[in-house]
């Protein structure tokens, strides 16, 4: 055979190959062509999933809609709940996931759209799915007298026992509950930027710094009986104390910077978002706003007994009262000023309204107390919308005091007269992402 035909026929043969590949695999290459695949002949990468991201709560529906822009139809697949053991939902022909009517701890879920025939045209999103807000989801032993409570930055929560004398370690992720001593009537507590945990002492008048590994690293003396502290955003730590009617502010190594005076008995202390520090004086019915320099700013009523403050995303200032009528604890409410004091409303928010926070939604978590200061009972927590509406009431533990919330938007409720934390979801709209 001539050698220039023997080079024709391989290059045939070369061509042919090329041929039957690509009939076989239309999806990979265009049959016949050097340019781009024909409409349709491309789908794994034109599909997609609306919504693409989504929080889901126990018992709702979420609609997904799913697009091919060759018109082809497409199944529905959900895949398992990462938490073993639980239910992921169901999904229906048309793409409506139905959650499982019940969760006792948040996970994920996949959940598939594809072309019948087709697997390997598909596309998937991830469904986060949350309990009710208001589920419990555990109770967990403390010291005695649980009084008020934080996370650190691995999540663990720290919580100051007023009746023990001490500290305790939870560990969220798993592993024993440790204890640390401190010193008489642990009450506020704060954890700084490096995540050092600092406990105010009320019974001698103490500030103790602690480490991440129960360590005590320092002790300072801080005037007569602090209370509450905070953080500003320098590292200066702000407390109250109700047994000199003062506002002190110390450096991070503690150090003491200023004393301010105060109404009577002051409790809650806050930040806003300008730095500016707002302190509630329970004995005063009314609170006062200072600067970073400690100038006062303002002196603004509230309702009678206040006890504990929380600032919203938009510089709201929202404070419980108590309203103690000497014999029991009535009707409480919460006052919500502006940053510049200005009154915005007054809500009922369930009896004895003592610790709030303040989820990632903007809603409000009150802490209500016994009714009775004579008789041990159950408390309960009421959620306020941000505009001051009652969402919800829950069941706590025996004489509830403080309310937290962690950096994943659970929320941690001390139960003073029972010694152990609750823990409850604060649902989707709490959820830290």
């Amino acid at each position: 055979m001539p050698m220039a035909l023997s080079k024709v026929l391989k290059q045939n043969r070369r061509v042919l190959s090329i041929l039957v590949v690509c009939c076989l695999l239309p999806s990979i290459v265009s049959c016949g062509s050097d340019g781009p695949a024909a409409d349709g002949e491309d789908e794994a990468s034109a599909i997609s999933i609306s919504p693409a991201a989504v929080c889901v709560e126990a018992g709702a529906t979420q609609q997904f809609v799913a697009t091919v822009p060759s018109g082809s139809s497409v199944t529905w697949k959900i895949g398992t709940f990462s938490n073993s053991g639980m239910k992921p939902g169901t999904v229906s022909a048309t793409g409506l996931y139905a959650a499982p009517p019940a969760l006792l701890s948040e996970g994920t879920v996949n959940l598939t759209a594809e072309v019948p025939g087709n697997p390997s045209i598909s596309a998937s999103v991830q469904i986060t799915l949350m309990p009710q807000p208001g589920t419990l989801l555990g109770t967990f032993t403390t010291g005695s007298n649980p009084e008020e409570a934080v996370t650190d930055g691995h999540g663990n929560l720290w919580v100051t026992n007023w009746g023990a004398n001490s500290i305790s370690n939870l560990f969220l992720g798993g592993g024993p509950r440790k204890d640390y001593p401190t010193g008489p009537q642990p009450e506020g507590i704060a954890v700084d930027a490096g995540d050092n945990i600092w406990v105010a002492n009320n019974g001698d008048g103490t500030l103790m710094k602690f480490s991440t590994t129960g360590e005590r690293i320092a002790t300072f003396a801080v005037g007569v009986k602090p209370h509450d502290l905070v953080f500003d955003a320098l590292g200066n730590l702000w407390i109250s104390d109700d047994g000199a009617n003062t506002l002190m502010k110390l450096s991070s190594n503690g150090t003491l910077l200023g004393v301010y005076p105060v109404g009577g008995n002051p409790h809650g202390v806050a930040l806003d978002s300008q730095g500016d520090v707002w302190v509630v004086n329970n004995a005063s019915d009314s609170v006062m706003k200072f600067s970073s320099s400690g100038q006062l700013m303002g002196t603004y009523p509230t309702g009678h007994d206040p006890i504990f403050i929380a600032v919203d995303s938009a510089d709201n200032i929202w404070v419980t009262n108590t309203i103690n009528d000497g014999l029991s604890y009535l009707q409480g409410t919460v006052n919500k000023l502006s940053s510049q004091g200005v009154p915005l409303g007054t809500f009922p928010a369930g009896q004895n309204a003592w610790g709030i926070a303040i989820d990632a939604g903007g809603n409000l978590w009150v802490v209500n107390g016994l009714t009775n200061p004579l008789v041990l009972a159950a408390g309960t927590v009421t959620t306020l919308s941000p505009s001051g509406s009652i969402m919800g009431s829950y069941v706590a533990g025996i004489d509830p005091l403080h309310i937290s919330i962690d950096k994943n938007g659970n929320v941690w409720v001390t139960n003073s007269g029972a010694d152990n934390v609750m823990e409850f979801s604060s649902g989707c709209a709490g959820r830290r992402l």
